[in-house]
């Protein structure tokens, strides 16, 4: 098995790479999250009698796991100055789509009989 070289390493230990292992460990954490979210939502769904979600709401929360740590993941890989690349506004689009899913869910939920 080929070993990586020092400077393939570099690209994510170097002292100079603190925003990009910052992105990286906000994308895999928001990504573990976002996964258990979705668990919990289809068992939710699976477990309550007469509840579905509506087909935006699927949409979104899909989208919201794809996008929240995505955004974080691509402005890990390109760095300006230590700011995170142009990829990280893809972040507040994830969180609004969950916000709105969650939001959706709870109103359903709330007025279920």
């Amino acid at each position: 098995m080929r070993r990586p070289s020092k400077r393939a390493l570099g690209w994510y230990v170097d002292v100079g790479n603190e925003t990009r292992r910052l992105m990286f460990t906000l994308a895999h954490a928001h990504g573990t999250l976002l996964a258990l979210v979705n668990i919990v939502v289809g068992l939710t769904v699976r477990i309550l009698d007469r509840f579905a979600l509506r087909s935006s709401v699927s949409f979104a929360l899909i989208w919201a796991a794809i996008l929240l740590p995505g955004g974080f993941f691509l402005g890990g890989i390109v760095i300006y100055d230590g700011d995170p690349g142009l990829g990280v506004w893809l972040v507040p689009v994830g969180a609004a789509l969950l916000f709105y899913s969650i939001t959706r869910i709870a109103i359903d939920l709330s007025r279920r009989k």
